[in-house]
């Protein structure tokens, strides 16, 4: 899904006169912001449903 929005993105930006380069880099960046947010969002959820005692484990491991 996200790959198909990333080339929408890109084809909308081409069309519009943006520079192919320059959509590239844009759409990349904003593909990137996508994943680290997901990401960060999904270690929070596994982390929210740790007892405390299970938590305090897992940080410590880190």
């Amino acid at each position: 899904m996200l790959q198909a929005g990333s080339l929408l993105c890109f084809d909308k930006l081409v069309e519009e006169g943006t520079d192919p380069a320059y959509a590239e880099k844009t759409d990349s960046v904003r593909l990137g912001n996508h994943h680290r947010s997901t990401e960060t969002g999904r270690i929070t959820l596994m982390m929210d449903r740790l007892s405390n005692p299970a938590e305090t484990a897992c940080l410590c491991a880190f």
